[in-house]
């Protein structure tokens, strides 16, 4: 037996303009451009970038802190070259203590 298809249903699925935006709506959601998952991907490289962006403000926090200490005395840039840099005054030895 086959079921009767209610004819207003039958009438609004045959509609042109019901057809042509099923059909844009679908283009939009699968094929376009930005399509749906585009839009997915897009969305969490923003995240992810804007958690860089709040890394990168924090490093440039503590380099402009280093930086101010470091104009105001100069025996913490000494330090910081002897230990960032292994540079050492003309009568010292420099010993390395390498950890496994």
């Amino acid at each position: 037996m086959l079921r009767k298809i209610n004819p207003k249903l039958l009438s609004i699925a045959s509609n042109r303009f019901v057809l042509t935006a099923l059909a844009a709506l679908i283009w939009m959601v699968f094929f376009d451009r930005y399509d749906f998952f585009s839009q997915l991907k897009m969305s969490s490289e923003i995240s992810l970038l804007e958690q860089d962006i709040e890394f990168y403000q924090k490093e440039l926090e503590l380099v402009n802190e280093e930086r101010l200490i470091f104009k105001e005395n100069r025996e913490e840039i000494e330090r910081f070259a002897r230990e960032q840099y292994l540079m050492k005054k003309e009568n010292e030895d420099l010993f390395l203590v390498v950890e496994k």
